[in-house]
């Protein structure tokens, strides 16, 4: 858009065209619109939440696991290196 006369007539065409629909049914539309991708956006994030939270759970017992090896070795005189 090189032109501001260009600018002009892409932004005049797109409220031309809505024009039949009354402005409350649009912003309406819109809104149910808006909330639809929310609530698909929502559900993903949880999604990915509940991925991490069984991921931070899996190294947790990961790690429990070798701790309680450790100890059992330091009780039992093992080495480490």
């Amino acid at each position: 858009m090189k032109r501001s006369n260009t600018f002009v007539s892409v932004v005049t065409k797109a409220l031309v065209t809505k024009e039949s629909e009354p402005a409350y049914i649009k912003a309406r539309n819109e809104a149910e619109e808006a909330d639809n991708a929310y609530r698909v956006a929502i559900r993903k994030l949880d999604r990915q939440r509940l991925g991490v939270e069984e991921r931070i759970e899996d190294t947790l017992k990961t790690l429990q696991k070798w701790e309680g090896e450790r100890l059992k070795a330091v009780k039992t005189g093992g080495q480490f290196f």
